[in-house]
Formats: structure tokens, sequence, C-alpha cells
């Protein structure tokens, strides 16, 4: 009978090691949490207004090149050679340039968007680290890395980062 009880004991105090040594670990969405900080909300539409911008004026030059094309489908066979050969030359041109100012225009939004995202994600990086420290996580993984196949509810702090990063903690931090 004594052999079970110390088994028994011995097992009890080997669970209460492994509860107090058992990694906790956590992981964060990167990308919610950057669309729904407020900064990151603010981010989003100044993108969204600045592609709108862009496409209002390719959709400009996008008409006047159909324009062309249709014209020279048409007229074509109308047209004296010289005529027909500077129409030609000019809808080239056009195309060229609007293809250009529409490789232009992705570049500068796609520069836009690291610049603007570049800082919150670093912010949230720093609110990471110091919640993972304050709440003793083992690790903190980003679902954007694909390092998290699945995780439970409970182990996704994406909702307390958020929070934290939109009450200034953030900012708070760069005060310091």
């Amino acid at each position: 009978m004594r052999p079970v009880w110390l088994m028994v004991a011995a097992l009890a105090v080997a669970n209460v090691a492994w509860a107090e040594s058992a990694p906790k670990i956590g992981f964060v969405d990167m990308q919610r949490a950057l669309l729904e900080t407020d900064a990151g909300k603010k981010a989003q539409q100044e993108l969204k207004d600045r592609a709108d911008k862009a496409q209002s004026k390719l959709k400009k030059q996008k008409d006047e090149i159909d324009g062309l094309r249709e014209r020279l489908e048409k007229q074509a066979s109308a047209m004296k050679a010289e005529e027909r050969a500077t129409l030609e030359e000019d809808y080239r041109k056009k195309a060229r340039t609007f293809d250009n100012e529409v490789q232009d225009s992705q570049a500068e939004l796609q520069k836009k968007e690291k610049e603007l995202t570049g800082a919150i994600l670093k912010d949230l990086q720093a609110i990471i680290l110091e919640y993972g420290q304050e709440q003793n996580y083992t690790v903190i993984l980003g679902t954007d890395t694909g390092a998290v196949v699945y995780g439970a509810k409970s182990a996704d702090v994406t909702d307390t980062i958020v929070q934290r990063y939109n009450s200034g903690q953030a900012s708070k931090k760069k005060e310091k």
C-alpha cells in the first residue's frame, strides 16, 4: 500500500512541477491587428483615396485610348495611309504612356502602403513584446508567418494588442 501512496505523491509533485514550467503560447493575427487599429483604419482609408484618385485619372486616359482604337478600327480603311500611320503612332504612344502610368501608380501605392503600415507594425511588435513579458508568455507567434496552422481562440491575443495600441500605449512608449 505504501508504494502506491509514494507513486501518487510523486505524480502529484511532477504534475505541479510540469504545470509551472508548461510553456504559455499565444498568437497574433498581424493583418487583422493592422486593419483593426485606429491608425490602420486611417491608413487604409488614405490608400483607398489615393487609389481612387489614380484610378480616375487612368480611366480618362484609357477612355481616350479606347476612342483612338475604335476610330482606327472603323475609319482606317477610309483614311489616307499617312493619316492612318499618324493615328496608329499616336495610339501606340498613348498606350505605352498609359501602361507606364499604371505601373507607376501601382508602385507608388505599394510604397505608400509600406510607409503607412511600417510604423504601425513596428509599434504593434513593441506592444506584443511588452505584453508577452508582462503575461509570462514563452512565445507569441504571428499568423502571417504561416507558423500557426491552428490556434485556440483562448490563445489569440490579437484583440488585446489592438486595444493596447488604440489606447495610445505605443505613443506613450515613444515619449519616454
